[in-house]
């Protein structure tokens, strides 16, 4: 039986590792074990250890990173998964197998830049991105597909929402809208209050990015969204503590969204995307946008012609009622972009990544 890591540098990792968990604890062929890195605060480590007790998945935990990193490294585990290359070395044995399910995939440069040679295996979502690290040079590359859209069709007390079911939301019987922003450069700051605009006749959830809760130069976006949950009944923001965006998803009739991975996605479902044009910028970012423009994927961001744009905040109710009031003529164009930038939306994407890496091991 192999040994399996799924390392965490933090919590909304989690969800891009779910359904490969559970397909490596189906197969009765891996012994799995889970470890979050002691810089994560209080309320991370105590949701992360409530989901792998739940799971039935030992975690490795330390007092400091130093030490955490030596049992890791002594464990000596056979397969290492990662989101990204920031623990590798810390973590990883000198035989270790390190796959890499990276922890974005929105339009972040980030994307490209966060390789390690100490990766034996990338698993990518999607076969546009497959070809451009190709073309970069890489060859440690598998196209599998996005493994947590599998979870769309589990159904596992661990995957579902409680603070959700708890709002009984498909009684009142309105359009549900999600609001999912990134953390920077953000929508948060301009078009949380027009929210307010919507609460006659729909209900909207706001999804914060984990960083807006976590991160003390972004939490007033949560004071700013708290502020206004408490005022509007049908404005809801959703707990720190709800780390998994696909609940939202499933109940979702409408996303509203920025640069967010969300854009992306989304497309299994074929639901209407708006897409916000508009941020709140640092102002050296201002002062100096190429800086932030080498950190956006500019190119990726001009091949999307899926979302419903929206120019300006004070719009966005009337974007809602175009949309809801004719036959939403991007389906198609989300239907072809699911395909281009998603692989395949089949729930198997975990299962491939398995026969990859059992590939290596064969061989």
């Amino acid at each position: 039986m192999k040994t399996v890591l799924f390392e965490h540098q933090h919590l909304y990792y989690l969800p891009q590792f779910l359904s490969i968990i559970m397909a490596m604890k189906n197969s009765g062929q891996y012994q799995v074990e889970a470890s979050l890195t002691t810089g994560a605060n209080r309320l991370e480590s105590t949701v992360f250890h409530q989901v792998m007790n739940e799971m039935n998945i030992p975690i490795i935990s330390q007092t400091n990173e130093t030490a955490r990193g030596l049992e890791l490294r002594n464990r000596e585990y056979d397969i290492i998964f990662v989101g990204n290359k920031g623990t590798i070395k810390r973590v990883a044995g000198r035989n270790s197998f390190v796959v890499m399910v990276y922890h974005g995939i929105g339009l972040k440069q980030s994307y490209y830049r966060d390789n390690a040679p100490r990766v034996d295996l990338r698993i990518i979502e999607s076969k546009q991105r497959f070809d451009e690290l190709h073309r970069q040079g890489h060859t440690n590359i598998s196209l599998c597909g996005f493994a947590k859209m599998d979870l769309l069709n589990m159904e596992n007390r661990y995957l579902d929402s409680q603070w959700l079911s708890d709002l009984n939301l498909a009684e009142q019987g309105k359009t549900v809208i999600l609001y999912a922003p990134t953390f920077y450069p953000s929508s948060v700051e301009k078009l949380l209050p027009y929210l307010s605009l919507l609460t006659e006749e729909y209900i909207c959830i706001v999804k914060l990015h984990h960083f807006s809760w976590h991160l003390p130069k972004y939490r007033h976006h949560y004071v700013q969204a708290r502020v206004l949950s408490e005022r509007y009944d049908n404005i809801y923001l959703a707990p720190p503590d709800q780390y998994n965006i696909i609940p939202f998803y499933k109940i979702a009739d409408l996303l509203v969204t920025d640069i967010s991975s969300t854009l992306f996605e989304f497309l299994t479902l074929n639901r209407p995307i708006i897409q916000s044009h508009f941020s709140t910028r640092r102002l050296k970012h201002m002062v100096m946008p190429g800086l932030l423009s080498r950190r956006l994927d500019a190119n990726r961001y001009r091949e999307i012609n899926f979302t419903y744009p929206l120019k300006n905040s004070c719009d966005l109710l009337t974007q809602i009622k175009m949309i809801a009031d004719r036959n939403d003529p991007l389906e198609s164009k989300r239907k072809l972009a699911a395909k281009k930038y998603l692989y395949k939306t089949d729930a198997r994407a975990a299962e491939r990544i398995l026969v990859e890496i059992e590939k290596h091991f064969d061989s």
